[in-house]
């Protein structure tokens, strides 16, 4: 499988990244370099992990899940 990063993903990876680099370089590059080995991952098993819900999304919200088993 092939990992896309979406735009918000690399921003969010960029501000991560800065705001680390600053106070600790080393704990900066190890968390990126986390980040590209978990999208690696994910390419070579990508059924690997929990499917969770995303909380924010309506049909997947806890509400919606409650009252589709009442």
């Amino acid at each position: 499988m092939i990992v896309r990063w979406t735009r918000q993903a690399i921003r969010d990876r960029a501000s991560i990244f800065d705001y680390l680099v600053a106070k600790n370089p080393l704990a900066a590059l190890s968390i990126d370099h986390s980040f590209e080995q978990a999208a690696i991952q994910l390419g070579q098993f990508p059924h690997a992990g929990k499917n969770r819900p995303d909380p924010w999304h309506p049909r997947t919200s806890a509400a919606s899940q409650l009252s589709s088993h009442l």
